[in-house]
């Protein structure tokens, strides 16, 4: 009549109101209503009557608004393990489910399984499985954390949860569909944090259970907003007689949402500033610290250190040549323009093998006469006799070649003795502190003779 509303039971965005105004009865008929989407006027359309999860309120924008969880109490949606357990709130620790029931084989023996927890943290608290032959009848649970592929017949790299009534229950008979049968409930529920995976061993001491032989391991088996159950294998006894086929688990997992898993807040309506697009070309123009070096090395120093070196030192001489050399050992390099006058009328073919100490009072009165030596190669073999690398044809020159030598810690080397004779005619050993292609090695030798004759 009028005056009198509906609604559909919802708050916030999801809120719709019917309300009549008027009603006419006349032949003709007339009703006014007004349809209210996702507003509220007053607290009291926010109520959800649920205690745990606080008073909801009405927002000035007619948004309703979510009271504050209160912590320890069952019914806030929450599965609180220190105060909260799957028999005393069942409302907050067995509120989800997920399953797969699918039926291809039965056996003795138990199912590993992982399972991936999505974007909130979870309780395990209970399951059931789908049992092939009725009676009374024990299970065995093991968890570990992270995948089980590799630990299947390593027995300390599980851990055994507790059961109610030491894991005894009642089994169903496989009759052509699901019969389920509940385990009892664990004593210590399992945690799985957002993003993570947990592995399960679920065992059958007496019996067969039923599994479906499908897929691949790995493979997705079931799947919900919070949970992901992935195909595993099947293993005969405890932690032992391990199939390799792939084999997806039958049951029912029980479970509830672990406190602190809220969801995450809402991102901010704008991102952070962009960062810088490349770092800076320039030095600062200060020093680093506030004490400068004891003697700077010019009275003004340049803003802008030099980008580059210089290419090459002076290219002039000095006026005029010293009567006697400055050092007694030459310079490391040679200077990169002449001297104002040459040392000698004409250059010698080449250059000698080291500088004199000192000059020559004089240039010498001809050059020397260029020579060269050619030399024909022989390359080396190992000799088992000599037990090293050796050139057997008579030459004047004699090479090692890449593959006979390599000397290093590592001792490389082929051909090696039982005592490590390094390819060497005596006992000398290689050492043992240094890494071959890292450190000095000898890779290769050629020897020549001073007379090819």
């Amino acid at each position: 009549g009028s005056g009198q509303s509906w609604n559909n039971g919802e708050s916030g965005e999801d809120r719709i109101e019917v309300k009549v105004t008027s009603l006419s009865t006349t032949s003709s008929g007339r009703a006014e209503v007004t349809v209210v989407y996702g507003g509220c006027s007053s607290d009291s359309e926010c109520d959800d009557n649920i205690s745990c999860n606080g008073v909801e309120s009405c927002s000035s924008s007619g948004v309703c608004v979510s009271g504050t969880l209160q912590p320890g109490c069952c019914g806030n949606g929450l599965c609180e393990t220190a105060s909260e357990s799957y028999s005393s709130c069942a409302a907050d620790c067995a509120a989800h489910e997920i399953s797969y029931f699918k039926v291809s084989n039965a056996g003795p023996g138990g199912d590993f399984f992982k399972v991936r927890a999505k974007s909130n943290n979870v309780v395990i608290t209970q399951m059931n499985i789908n049992s092939h032959t009725e009676g009374s009848c024990q299970f065995e649970v093991f968890t570990k954390t992270g995948d089980f592929v590799g630990f299947e017949e390593n027995a300390s790299a599980w851990t055994e949860v507790p059961l109610q009534d030491s894991g005894n229950a009642a089994c169903t008979n496989w009759s052509g569909q699901v019969q389920e049968t509940k385990l009892p409930a664990f004593n210590t529920p399992v945690t799985i944090n957002a993003g993570q995976y947990q592995s399960f061993f679920v065992r059958r001491l007496d019996g067969y259970v039923i599994y479906r032989k499908e897929g691949s391991v790995g493979s997705i088996a079931a799947d919900n907003n919070d949970l992901t159950i992935y195909t595993g294998k099947r293993a005969g006894n405890l932690f032992s007689g391990v199939l390799s086929d792939p084999a997806k688990w039958n049951g029912r997992l029980t479970y509830g949402m672990s406190a602190g898993s809220q969801e995450t807040s809402p991102p901010t309506l704008f991102p952070t500033g962009l960062p810088t697009r490349s770092p800076t070309r320039e030095p600062t123009m200060l020093p680093t610290n506030s004490i400068p070096t004891g003697n700077p090395t010019t009275a003004n120093p340049t803003l802008k250190p030099s980008l580059q070196p210089t290419k090459s030192p002076t290219m002039l001489p000095t006026s005029s040549p010293s009567n006697s050399p400055t050092t007694l050992l030459t310079s490391p390099s040679p200077s990169t323009g002449p001297t104002s006058t040459p040392t000698t009328t004409s250059p010698s073919g080449g250059p000698s093998l080291a500088p004199t100490i000192s000059p020559t009072d004089s240039p010498t009165s001809e050059p020397s006469q260029a020579s060269s030596i050619s030399v024909p190669l022989v390359s080396a073999a190992y000799a088992a006799d000599m037990t090293a690398p050796m050139c057997a044809e008579t030459s004047s020159g004699c090479v090692s070649g890449l593959s006979l030598l390599k000397g290093s810690g590592a001792n490389t080397e082929p051909n090696q003795g039982l005592n490590r004779n390094s390819n060497t005619i005596d006992d000398c050993q290689d050492g043992t502190q240094s890494t071959y292609g890292t450190d000095e090695s000898i890779e290769w030798l050629k020897v020549l003779s001073v007379d090819p004759d």
